[in-house]
């Protein structure tokens, strides 16, 4: 039989405020892999999913029993912004955000950010009874899923307005490199820029 934790496994959804929380962790390739079917049958294809380790768990998905299921729901699993430095150089050109067009300005970074507002329960969980250790939790995240929507119009804002930003510097790069006179290499060093910029939008 497997060992149990008491600790969590999180899966934070950007689609909506709502995420999964189981409350029993084994040390096992399941959890994740029930995870990733959770978000297919959810949300469907067309997915990107950041992990920690997206480059040993993509190998792991494509030798389970979802991974044809994966495959036509067209899920890529991606290394999450902060970790995927920590990884070689080749890991990095395939699974890191930067380098994938398509995922924009998002880091992935989620679930850092829970468990770091979560910290906060800490003083009062660490001494309390199974049920209210799980009530404090519960809360706690139901506090954090309304403040969360609250704040969702600001960050839809902010977003428009990193976007625009972004085409403008686009923009003013081939405006720029059109009417400076510059060498051939400079454009076309510009022109790449400005490409990359356009893909990550």
């Amino acid at each position: 039989m497997e060992k149990c934790l008491q600790c969590g496994e999180l899966c934070v959804s950007e689609r909506n405020t709502k995420f999964i929380v189981t409350d029993c962790v084994f040390h096992s390739a399941k959890y994740p892999l029930a995870t990733v079917n959770k978000l297919i049958s959810v949300h469907g294809n067309n997915q990107v999913i950041g992990s920690d380790i997206g480059c040993s768990l993509s190998a792991t998905l494509a030798a389970s029993s979802i991974a044809q299921m994966a495959r036509v729901a067209n899920v890529q699993l991606i290394v999450n912004t902060f970790h995927g430095h920590a990884h070689n150089r080749m890991c990095q050109l395939q699974y890191h955000p930067l380098y994938l067009p398509g995922t924009g300005l998002e880091d992935f970074e989620t679930c850092e950010r829970v468990f770091s507002s979560s910290n906060a329960t800490a003083a009062l969980i660490c001494h309390a009874s199974y049920f209210h250790y799980i009530q404090y939790l519960d809360l706690h995240f139901s506090q954090w899923d309304a403040d969360k929507y609250a704040e969702l119009s600001t960050l839809l804002l902010f977003c428009l307005v990193q976007q625009l930003i972004w085409f403008q510097v686009a923009s003013s790069l081939t405006t720029t490199s059109r009417l400076s006179g510059s060498s051939p290499q400079t454009q076309q060093n510009l022109m790449h820029i400005v490409r990359c910029i356009q893909m990550k939008s």
